[in-house]
This record gives C-alpha cells, sequence and structure tokens, in this order.
C-alpha cells in the first residue's frame, strides 16, 4: 500500500511538471535602442497570445505594424518594409536585452542576417525619461502651443482644447505668460500603473519655480499628458479649470 501511494505522488508529480512545461518568457515592453538610447522597439501582447510589433532603427526606417508569435527559438514576427514589402524575423530575449535578427527581408537596406539589439526600459525609469524630452522640446518651442499639445498630449486633453471656447491667459507648458531659461527639475514618479502615471517636478521658469503634477496616460505606444496641475499656492487643475 505504502509502495503504491509513493508511485501514485510521484505520477501526480511529474504529471503537474508536463502541463506547466517551461517558463513562458515575457516579451511585452517598451525597449530603447543602443544606438541612442531613445525607445525604439515596442512589444504589446495581445488577448489571444499573439503580439503587436514596432520597431524602429535608428536613422533607417520604423516598421509600425508588425505582429509577432512566441516559439520555442523567440518571438516571430511579420511587418511591412519601407518599400511596401513584407519583411519578417525573430527577437531572441537574454535578460532585458533584446536581438532583433532579420531573416525575411528584400529590402536593399536591411539585408537578411541583420540584427539589432534594444534594451528593456523599466516603466518608471521611461517616464521620466519621456518628460524630461518633452520640456526640452518645450525649451525651444516654448509659444507652439498647439504643436507641442497634439505630440505631447492624450486625444481627450486635445479634444478638449478643441471644444473650449476659453483662451487661458498663461500657458500650460510653461505655466505663465512669458518664457526664458526653462528648465525642469527634481522629476520624481509619484504612481504608475499599465495606464496611468503621476509625475512631479518642479519648473524654471524667468528665474521662479513653480512645483507642478502631470497626470499621463499610455496612448498608442507612447505616455501622454493628460492634465498639468499646479502646485503653487492654492494649486490650479488646468483641466478642471478648461472645462468649467
Amino acid at each position: 500500500m505504502r509502495k503504491s501511494l509513493i508511485l501514485y505522488t510521484a505520477f501526480l508529480f511529474i504529471a503537474a511538471f508536463s502541463c506547466t512545461g517551461p517558463e513562458r518568457i515575457n516579451y511585452e515592453g517598451t525597449y530603447l535602442d543602443q544606438d541612442n538610447n531613445e525607445p525604439n522597439l515596442f512589444i504589446t501582447e495581445r488577448e489571444d497570445g499573439s503580439y503587436d510589433v514596432a520597431i524602429g532603427i535608428f536613422r533607417l526606417t520604423w516598421l509600425d505594424d508588425g505582429t509577432g508569435r512566441a516559439g520555442a527559438k523567440g518571438l516571430h514576427f511579420t511587418a511591412t518594409d519601407a518599400a511596401g514589402e513584407p519583411i519578417g524575423g525573430i527577437i531572441t530575449l537574454d535578460g532585458n536585452v533584446a536581438t532583433v535578427t532579420f531573416t525575411d527581408s528584400t529590402w536593399p537596406l536591411l539585408e537578411n542576417g541583420s540584427n539589432f539589439q534594444y534594451t528593456r526600459a523599466e516603466e518608471g525609469d521611461l517616464i521620466l525619461k519621456t518628460v524630461k524630452a518633452i520640456y526640452e522640446d518645450v525649451a525651444e518651442n516654448p509659444f507652439d502651443s498647439d504643436a507641442l499639445a497634439i505630440k505631447y498630449c492624450s486625444a481627450e486633453w486635445n479634444r478638449m482644447l478643441e471644444h473650449n471656447k476659453k483662451n487661458p491667459d498663461a500657458s500650460y507648458w510653461v505655466q505663465g505668460q512669458d518664457c526664458g531659461d526653462l528648465k525642469v527639475s527634481d522629476i520624481e514618479l509619484e504612481s504608475c500603473d499599465k495606464n496611468t502615471a503621476s509625475v512631479r517636478l518642479v519648473l524654471h521658469n524667468l528665474g521662479k519655480e513653480t512645483p507642478l503634477r502631470l497626470f499621463l496616460v499610455y496612448e498608442g505606444r507612447r505616455w501622454l499628458i493628460d492634465n498639468f496641475v499646479s502646485l503653487e499656492g492654492n494649486g490650479y487643475d488646468w483641466k478642471k479649470e478648461l472645462t468649467r
């Protein structure tokens, strides 16, 4: 009886291990290319287990319509090249480093065997890097509010601006009417989940320091600003005020 029980227990263990199989690789994430440290590989898992894949190659091309399936050797993907032809390859993962190797290309500028490496970004670091890059652009074009909003703000924020009949006396980008020596500092991630985030920073403009909170949303494979809240004095919620 004892021997039968031991054999039965061993059978259950083996069966459970066989059903579990090898550990599933998590490919999903935003990856920074190793040429300029910018987000250029986006892998998003679909509900059916397949993946959306977008690949940017520094100073060469952008493949934004890729789809992929995970296999034993890696994530196999297909997309459309710059000439409108199918292109395919495989993505392998070593820790947080993804290697994209093209195996089915007819585009002369991207031969079969070409490979590129990307490092998966921690979401918090990516958000802080995004905010810093946005405000570097704002510092160069501080009065081009509409263009900046289209580039860096959410669809809801842009709809709000389109339907809002009030013209604010100040710019939400610079928290004032004038701008000079604009920069940000003390950028901190307050909260983050899959689709929303909150960042606090100090905005420097014309020698004045304004504590600012940004609310961001994840849309179209990017983090975009959805609201600006000045923390100076009693505070000023831009979205709330502009939609009154």
